[in-house]
């Protein structure tokens, strides 16, 4: 950016910006030596005709890189500041202000809050900066989203099922090529990897929960398709932001949607960032009755294992029938809400391919004889 186009409106001349690069030089080079004489640092530089515009957005990034304790204050910084005392201390009247001069009360201000937060890993001003940065894009990313689904949230749509083909088993079993890579360990690409039973124990015992703050879950059965399209892929599905609490979170908090707790365990962690994904994927895993965004009827998920095998790009399908075992394996549709009873299923499957493949050859072997 140049920095010159912003000022334009100030009609600084090149004179004056060689003035300003000494000011700002400075009040950078006397508050290394002096950082315990900001206030009058501060004054003096504000006092000077030639300061017109810069605000703490503009300094504030100096005094931070020189100083550790001293914290960037943008609106970034203003925006979430504000937000959380609201959630913490309502009715308090307590604002970070962009002018320069108020540089200074700012930075007590967040101290202060990083003290009655008291939250682990986020002890200190340099954390509170990353985390004032990812708040604050994350809200404005969901402001975003939100409004492009306007008319969504005000519609439902009429659910339209997705045709269940019947599968010829011998067909099937003659057009499946071998695979080798079934003892690949699948798991989501973050630095510590968890399984989605342990996600799943997490959320149903409240050891993961959400903070009020947070928005809704707001996804609907495309975006919960999709996510679980990737898992089967194997395809990266970002990270999962938790903020541990050490089972004291200063937050008042609620389980994701669609938990029914009958185990409530302590509080580990707040889930930051990962709602919609941990949610999609308890969603599809526990099939709780409720409905999502656009959809007006409870929605079952399934993973398509002829589509799989003859290579087709979508491998998961959505129903509003919660279909029995027997008519998932006739269909060769897996449902996800199966999952903790993989086992029993492909057991059954294989019992039903055995089946089908022995009355076939009986039918032949009779065929010959009339024959």
């Amino acid at each position: 950016m140049n920095i010159k186009e912003w000022f334009k409106r100030y009609e600084y001349s090149s004179d004056d910006w060689k003035t300003i690069a000494g000011l700002i030089y400075d009040l950078s080079d006397n508050f290394q030596k002096s950082p315990d004489q900001l206030v009058t640092l501060i004054e003096e530089f504000t006092s000077s005709p030639l300061s017109k515009g810069f605000q703490c957005g503009s300094i504030s990034p100096i005094l931070s890189a020189l100083g550790k304790d001293y914290p960037l204050v943008n609106n970034n910084t203003i925006t979430t500041y504000d937000y959380m005392i609201k959630v913490i201390l309502p009715g308090k009247r307590r604002k970070l202000k962009q002018k320069l001069k108020f540089y200074p009360k700012n930075r007590e201000l967040i101290l202060s809050l990083i003290d009655l937060l008291k939250a682990p890993g986020l002890d200190s001003i340099r954390n509170f900066d990353f985390f004032t940065y990812w708040f604050d894009k994350s809200r404005q990313s969901t402001k975003k989203k939100q409004k492009n689904l306007k008319q969504i949230d005000n519609e439902t749509v009429e659910e339209i099922e997705t045709p269940v083909e019947d599968i010829k088993i011998e067909e099937f079993l003659n057009n499946v090529k071998t695979r080798t890579d079934f003892n690949e360990t699948y798991a989501f690409a973050i630095p510590r990897k968890i399984n989605i039973s342990s996600i799943i124990n997490y959320c149903e015992r409240e050891k993961w929960t959400l903070p009020r703050f947070q928005r809704y879950f707001d996804w609907n059965k495309e975006d919960v398709k999709e996510l679980w399209e990737s898992i089967f892929k194997n395809y990266y599905t970002g990270s999962l932001l938790l903020w541990e609490t050490g089972g004291d979170p200063k937050f008042s908090t609620e389980a994701i949607k669609g938990v029914v707790t009958t185990n409530k365990d302590r509080n580990d962690a707040l889930i930051l960032d990962g709602q919609q994904r941990l949610t999609s994927i308890y969603f599809g895993v526990r099939a709780p009755q409720i409905t999502i965004k656009g959809s007006q009827s409870f929605l079952f998920l399934y993973f398509n294992i002829n589509s799989y095998f003859k290579g087709k790009e979508n491998v998961i399908e959505i129903h509003t029938s919660r279909f029995s075992r027997q008519e998932t394996i006739r269909r060769l549709i897996f449902p996800i809400y199966e999952l903790e009873n993989y086992s029993e299923w492909i057991q059954d499957l294989k019992d039903h391919l055995f089946s089908e493949l022995q009355s076939n050859a009986d039918i032949s072997r009779e065929n010959e004889r009339e024959y």
